[in-house]
């Protein structure tokens, strides 16, 4: 056990004397790592520095070619510096050779002016002259003017006299013959006239006569007319008394029909109300139709839509007898069937429910 303490004691004392060490080692690192961060600082310093000075370096480099490029132009300016002064000289040459030219021609403008004034003052006086001379030459124009017209019109005037003479002359000629022919249309008509007159009496005679006539046949008319009124109204009558007695006699014998072959007075009054029904769509009292239709319903079991197959098998059979055919579209889209058909439907859906109950 003394060992054993002894040995950890050292152990203890080796552990502590590495704590120290580590924590030393600890210090130096820590102091390292200072340093190290220190030394980024200052190569991050340095880098900007060095990018710094190589942008420096650039704008530099860009200068001097800058300044390469001023020092050509200043050249190239000396150069046109000396081509202008050389231009100017040229130029104030010119400028002395140019106003000796302009005194001459000064001089050269004064002595036109002169001339200029003088033929002026002729140029006013012909002028003048020239008015007189035109207003001399209108009035001259004037006066031929209104001869002209005077003579025109009076050649006018002369033309028109003796074409109206002429035409005198000629009415003169046509009214001498239409009073010839009047004369003698006259001697006619007092002819005619008298003629006439004859004629109008053997009219009025023959007009008294035929009035006379004409009031006997207006009372004959009436007459008839009433006769034939009344005659139609018989026909109507008899008419209708003929179809009916047709359709009684129709419905006898369907019934006899019936009755032989029904076995029940059910079945034969439901055919009986279908045959009036598809009567009465024959004569186009559809409401009539329906009405027969619907009691027909009391008189069968079959369901509703057997019972509107029935209906149209025997219209169809009904109107093929009679060599009709049956037009089952018109008949089905009527007013009265639909209403018909809903009647049906909703009868058979209250049946269709007590069952059910």
């Amino acid at each position: 056990l003394q060992k054993h303490q002894q040995e950890l004691e050292k152990s203890e004392s080796e552990l502590q004397k590495t704590n120290q060490e580590l924590q030393q080692t600890q210090s130096q690192l820590n102091q390292t790592q200072a340093e190290l961060t220190e030394s980024n600082s200052q190569l991050k310093q340095k880098e900007t520095i060095w990018q710094q000075s190589e942008t420096q370096l650039k704008e530099l480099q860009k200068n001097q070619q800058e300044w390469q490029i001023s020092k050509s132009q200043l050249h190239k300016t000396k150069q046109e510096l000396k081509r202008t002064n050389l231009q100017m000289q040229e130029l104030q040459t010119e400028l002395v050779e140019s106003n000796s030219k302009l005194q001459q021609t000064e001089t050269l403008l004064q002595r036109t002016n002169l001339q200029m004034q003088e033929v002026q003052t002729e140029l006013v006086e012909s002028n003048s002259k020239l008015q007189q001379t035109e207003t001399l030459l209108q009035r001259t124009n004037l006066q031929i003017q209104e001869l002209q017209t005077e003579s025109v019109e009076s050649n006018s005037k002369l033309q028109q006299t003796e074409t109206l003479l002429e035409q005198s002359h000629s009415q003169i000629k046509q009214t001498k013959t239409l009073l010839k022919e009047f004369q003698n249309q006259l001697h006619q008509t007092d002819e005619e006239r008298k003629n006439q007159q004859l004629q109008l009496q053997e009219t009025q005679t023959v007009l008294q006569q035929v009035q006379t006539q004409w009031r006997q046949t207006e009372i004959l008319l009436q007459q008839s007319q009433s006769q034939q009124q009344n005659s139609q109204k018989e026909l109507v009558k008899t008419k209708s008394q003929l179809t009916q007695t047709q359709s009684e006699l129709e419905k006898l014998q369907y019934q006899q029909a019936i009755l032989r072959n029904s076995k029940s007075e059910s079945q034969t009054e439901y055919q009986l109300l279908v045959w009036e029904a598809w009567y009465a769509y024959q004569k186009g009292d559809l409401v009539e139709m329906q009405e027969h239709l619907q009691k027909s319903l009391k008189y069968t079991e079959n369901s509703r839509t057997e019972i509107v197959m029935e209906w149209l098998d025997s219209f169809a059979n009904f109107s093929q007898q009679k060599g009709l055919e049956l037009d089952s579209e018109k008949l089905t889209s009527s007013a009265e069937w639909q209403k018909l058909m809903k009647r049906t439907m909703k009868i058979q859906n209250k049946v269709l429910v007590s069952s059910e109950k």
